[in-house]
């Protein structure tokens, strides 16, 4: 780059140009660096804090504390309809009397929170009318004296209550299904589902399935053995 004849220092115009850019070049690449960096550090704050405490979790509480604001309460002129609903469907009225002070304020949130989901049901229709409904395991007193066949491990069962109920066997016949004719086999499937059936063929079930009496049952049962192979 210099030249030091006669201690004249001679300057190369070229190269001083090129090393002029390459330091350009460097500080330009360490700003950029620098900066890059910055704008890292702030956008990962930035995200960490959206994720700690997003908006959208803000909006959803403050919509959920507006809705809960058009949920209707008991009052003091509530009428409240108690009730029990039994596994076969069926619904006893218990009483209907005016809300009790613990209840009085309460949307369905909040007696959820003394009355439980899972036993109890809870309908307001309007602020005025609230019915509470208990939820049983058990038949009601007439369709506990029901009996329904279906089948238990391939053999004819006798169930307790209506068809759709299939909780308890009363007892196990020594039938084999497999022995009756395909007709009455499909029947029979149908009456373990009998839920998932339309309206027409459920009908017919619980007309060829469903007793009310043991006499009547004792009958069908007769009828059934002797149309199964020996």
């Amino acid at each position: 780059m210099f030249n030091y004849g006669n201690n004249i220092p001679i300057i190369n115009i070229k190269e001083w140009m090129a090393m002029t850019l390459k330091c350009k070049r460097k500080v330009f690449l360490l700003f950029t660096l620098v900066i890059i960096t910055l704008l890292l550090t702030v956008s990962g704050a930035y995200f960490v804090s959206r994720l700690s405490n997003p908006p959208e979790a803000r909006y959803f509480a403050v919509f959920q504390s507006n809705k809960n604001l058009f949920k209707p309460r008991v009052t003091a002129d509530t009428v409240v309809n108690w009730e029990k609903i039994y596994a076969c469907k069926d619904i006893e009225v218990l009483r209907n009397e005016l809300a009790s002070k613990d209840m009085i304020g309460l949307n369905s949130d909040e007696l959820a929170a003394q009355y439980p989901p899972d036993a109890w049901k809870i309908t307001f229709h309007g602020s005025n009318l609230l019915t509470m409904s208990e939820q049983s395991e058990e038949l009601c007193s007439i369709h506990k004296d029901y009996r329904h066949l279906g089948i238990f491990q391939d053999r004819l069962a006798v169930y307790e209550g209506p068809l759709g109920y299939n909780e308890k066997i009363v007892r196990v016949e020594s039938i084999n299904i497999l022995n009756l004719p395909e007709e009455m086999q499909i029947k029979l499937r149908q009456a373990m589902e009998y839920e998932k059936q339309a309206a027409p063929i459920a009908e017919k079930l619980r007309h060829e399935f469903e007793f009310k009496t043991e006499d009547a049952l004792d009958a069908a049962l007769e009828n059934i053995d002797e149309h199964s192979l020996p």
